[in-house]
């Protein structure tokens, strides 16, 4: 099988942590040949969509290692594109999922179009009834309001990941003008604001419609975020009743939308996020768990290129 990754520049890729260079790893211990590129080196000639690409291996320290130099191919060479740029879904990301979507590929994780449905904290929102109070918008004084009403709130820019700008808000502070100022850049952006929950923070990791792992992430005590990012640590665990039945309810419309590899963030039993551009944590889960989710992965590409 011949694997393409679209991925960041692969020398921003470390390990051990880095999810994308741990399925080339497995994808190598199957005999199948990969392949990396950067969204810039998309093409379409003629109607035809290419990429320059280069044969990709890790070295012994498992950094990737580029194998010869860029060669120019028609995406219908691959049996399976793998997206793996980390957010945001900009315009050049848009234009990969278009160029992609052109190509007569067997596979693609995930979806193209599915990728573009589903901005990691608007999509959460076909869920509502899973979710926290929640409010987006870009207007100051409609964030005050909703503010002041839950007391506590988190705000998060709606292209961020990793817990990077997320703030928490209190009604009674003196600078939460500024800082939904800072989330809206000044009401140019939109931003989501949620109710504040207490409670445990769950990835729960979803390859191919199955719940193939579920752990907790722990922040340090000086910060109220929890993502591994910012210094969470990891603890196995698993679904609660009422966790489980949010993730059944959200598994139909994750096939429909053709997004096979998603991590599911839920806070205190409701749904935070879904996460579909490039879910990572796969080293964190096997850290606590013995099992490294690249296997379910490949596997899964292996069963829809042979169906």
């Amino acid at each position: 099988m011949k694997i393409l990754y679209l991925i960041d520049p692969l020398e921003n890729l470390k390990p051990p942590t880095d999810t994308t260079l741990l399925l080339i790893r497995e994808a190598m211990s199957r005999k199948h040949s990969n392949f990396t590129a950067e969204h810039r080196d998309l093409v379409v000639e003629n109607g035809i969509p290419k990429a320059y690409v280069q044969k990709t291996k890790l070295d012994k320290k498992g950094n990737g290692k580029r194998i010869g130099i860029k060669q120019l191919k028609e995406l219908s060479y691959f049996d399976a594109i793998i997206f793996r740029h980390d957010p945001p879904f900009d315009v050049e990301y848009l234009h990969a999922t278009q160029i992609v979507e052109l190509s007569k590929v067997k596979f693609v994780l995930n979806s193209a179009e599915g990728l573009r449905k589903a901005n990691e904290k608007l999509y959460a929102m076909k869920f509502r009834e899973a979710m926290p109070d929640t409010l987006v918008t870009r207007d100051r004084d409609t964030a005050l309001e909703f503010a002041a009403k839950m007391k506590i709130a988190v705000g998060k820019p709606l292209d961020s990941f990793g817990g990077v700008g997320v703030i928490l808000l209190n009604a009674r502070d003196k600078g939460l003008r500024s800082l939904i100022d800072i989330l809206t850049e000044e009401g140019k952006n939109q931003a989501i604001f949620q109710r504040f929950v207490k409670g445990i923070d769950k990835r729960v990791f979803i390859i191919g419609g199955r719940v193939e792992g579920v752990m907790i992430r722990r922040g340090v005590a000086t910060d109220f975020r929890q993502n591994m990012h910012v210094g969470g640590q990891p603890v196995l665990s698993e679904l609660t009743k009422n966790e489980a039945k949010r993730i059944e309810m959200i598994i139909p419309q994750l096939e429909a939308d053709g997004l096979n590899f998603v991590g599911i963030d839920l806070i205190g039993e409701y749904l935070s996020e879904i996460n579909v551009t490039s879910p990572t944590g796969f080293w964190h889960y096997q850290k606590v768990s013995g099992r490294m989710l690249t296997k379910e992965v490949i596997e899964m590409l292996e069963k829809k290129i042979k169906s």
